[in-house]
């Protein structure tokens, strides 16, 4: 049997960590991760800096608005312990044949592998376990980003092209690099 992303309870990354329904209380994690600093806002293409409580509660009904209608939605990355938001995965801007992957984690758990091993949970059961018909996967990158260009590489995406001036940040053009699953 397949699922939809509407009947994702959830799904186990690891023993530390899996993905889940993003909920009302995530607010106040979203709130405080994304303020420590401006890393997260200068690697990630949609996320605003300062990152306000209007800000979380725009999102989180987004979220809960696409779940109910069936589409694929942003899941929340939590530690198994103690449930707390760590950060999103999700698939935006969804094509007939094509979604595009955004994720971003909360900087005390970077460099731990933990965005790998969720992204190829999340690939993977996109790919094999729901009813979604894709083809390919994408991913855009800061050409800046090197630690999350790896994170594809690692998960088997594929460099296709450089986007000059991609997208304009803080009154500057940046470049961004396109990656490619094909399933």
């Amino acid at each position: 049997m397949t699922t939809t992303s509407k009947q994702l309870d959830r799904l186990i990354v690891n023993d530390r960590i899996h993905l889940s329904e993003i909920l009302s209380s995530d607010v106040p994690a979203f709130v405080k991760h994304l303020n420590q600093d401006k890393d997260i806002y200068e690697r990630t293409f949609r996320v605003p800096y300062p990152y306000k409580e209007e800000d979380a509660n725009w999102f989180v009904n987004l979220q809960q608005e696409r779940s109910v209608n069936g589409h694929p939605q942003t899941l929340a990355i939590r530690l198994t312990d103690t449930l707390e938001l760590i950060g999103c995965v999700g698939f935006t801007d969804v094509w007939q044949n094509s979604a595009e992957l955004g994720y971003w984690l909360a900087k005390p758990h970077w460099g731990q592998g933990i965005m790998t091993k969720v992204v190829q949970a999340m690939c993977q059961h996109y790919a094999t376990k729901t009813d979604c018909r894709w083809q390919s996967i994408i991913a855009k990158v800061f050409d800046t980003n090197a630690a999350s260009a790896r994170v594809l590489e690692k998960n088997g995406f594929v460099f296709k092209e450089l986007l000059p001036r991609h997208l304009k940040k803080d009154d500057k053009w940046r470049d961004a690099k396109v990656y490619k699953l094909e399933l």
